[in-house]
């Protein structure tokens, strides 16, 4: 879900290349504003990766082509066609999304009075104001795989406890609700595709007859019983056609899916995992990055394909056990038989992962109580995000994902580094690009 924040504008300084430009910092993110704004000002702020609404742009003359403004008098705005908020870099310095004042809102006709710090949105007096972007071939994606629903949802309704992926929150987004004394890890974020398997209950729903039977002669049928069962980020793969294959005749998912099963999972238990690296057969599990930036290519070549330590296989290596791809666990659950489930600690997972015979999302950071200082977690996490990957010196990090662990709150948020927002923005500008994560 994307959302934007209010939150006052901080730390305004000159910017060091433009005379009527200020730079400053909200929810933690650098932007750049006008120098007419002033410290402490209340606003609302539009991190990257997100789209204003039609009426959002129209009503504030925020396009660039005039003629799609509410005045095209008006003097022109900054906003493409497509009304994407990107991370960019302007006049040297980063602007890591789109803050404004208050004002902007006011064609909602809410009482913007009402609005407080924190507060998130998309909406405003029943009036959209953003939401997350999509290029035109992850939309078309999107919609191609919603059109096949219904078995689908037949079979994730038969395993009610095989739940999806966390939503991976923002760091700077929620990082004011860390509380202090909350157990903090820090680990690698890895450019992947998600993937999920459990050993959980799959309900069987019986028909009048066997219903019927069954109250005669009490457990003659099976109402559940207990299978393997895998999944991408938001699908539940049939467990019992394993060998099907899953994307396009690519059978990597089936190959993780034994391995898992075979690894002896508890009863009730699903783990979460990155899949990095090639599929079996020989693609880049996710799309590479051309170089734009001097500085990035002198250290990584004309183009960064996200291997982390794989090997790009020969057509018959996959069948010979050289698995070109990585299975990197994140999370680990317990389901209990009442339905009750059970986060496990990240410093139980890297042992329960060793148990199983799998590799888990490298570790930056051992747990740490948090001291309740935002300022120093940011500082950390910027710095852990930066360079190569810690499995890989041919490519950058993606950023980091810093694991909460408290009462009342368990959960990752992560951070992405500078250069691979800026390397992902590039990708996002051309309509053919797919975002693989988000048709999972």
């Amino acid at each position: 879900m994307y959302q934007a924040i209010i939150c006052k504008i901080v730390n305004i300084k000159d910017h060091p290349n433009a005379d009527r430009l200020n730079v400053g910092v909200a929810s933690g993110h650098q932007v750049i504003v006008s120098k007419e704004v002033e410290e402490g000002t209340l606003g609302i702020f539009f991190p990257t990766d997100g789209q204003l609404s039609e009426d959002m742009c129209k009503k504030n003359n925020l396009y660039r082509h005039t003629f799609l403004n509410e005045d095209p008098e008006a003097k022109a705005g900054f906003f493409e066609d497509n009304r994407r908020v990107k991370a960019v870099t302007l006049r040297k310095a980063k602007s890591e999304g789109f803050w404004s004042e208050l004002n902007i809102l006011e064609w909602t006709e809410a009482n913007l009075e009402e609005l407080k710090p924190g507060q998130l949105l998309d909406e405003l007096n029943g009036k959209p104001i953003c939401n997350k972007y999509f290029t035109k071939a992850t939309r078309t994606a999107r919609a191609a795989g919603q059109g096949k629903t219904s078995k689908k949802s037949l079979l994730k309704a038969s395993f009610p406890d095989f739940k999806e992926h966390w939503s991976t929150s923002k760091l700077r987004m929620m990082i004011q609700f860390i509380p202090e004394g909350a157990i903090l890890s820090i680990t690698e974020k890895c450019h992947g595709t998600s993937g999920r398997t459990g050993y959980l209950k799959q309900e069987h729903k019986l028909g009048f007859v066997k219903s019927l039977w069954n109250k005669l002669f009490p457990a003659k049928f099976k109402t559940s019983e207990y299978k393997h069962v895998s999944g991408t980020r938001r699908v539940v793969i049939d467990p019992d056609v394993p060998d099907e294959g899953f994307y396009e005749g690519s059978d990597f998912r089936n190959m993780i899916h034994k391995q898992i099963a075979e690894a002896g999972l508890q009863k009730g238990e699903t783990v979460y995992y990155e899949i990095v690296g090639y599929n079996d057969q020989g693609a880049a599990i996710m799309g590479s990055h051309k170089l734009e930036d001097k500085k990035l290519r002198k250290l990584y070549g004309d183009e960064m394909i996200y291997s982390y330590g794989c090997e790009l296989p020969h057509l018959d290596e996959a069948l010979l056990g050289k698995e070109p791809w990585k299975v990197l666990v994140y999370r680990i659950t317990h389901t209990l038989e009442d339905g009750t489930r059970y986060e496990v600690p990240f410093h139980q997972l890297t042992v329960r992962c060793k148990e199983l015979g799998l590799e888990y999302v490298p570790q930056l950071k051992e747990p740490y109580v948090y001291d309740g200082k935002p300022e120093g977690l940011m500082e950390t996490c910027e710095l852990l995000s930066q360079g190569s990957s810690t499995l890989d010196a041919g490519h950058i990090k993606e950023g980091v994902v810093v694991r909460i662990e408290a009462p009342g709150m368990d959960t990752n948020c992560k951070y992405k580094g500078w250069n691979f927002c800026l390397l992902e923005n590039i990708c996002k500008n051309t309509d053919t690009y797919v975002d693989l994560e988000e048709i999972a």
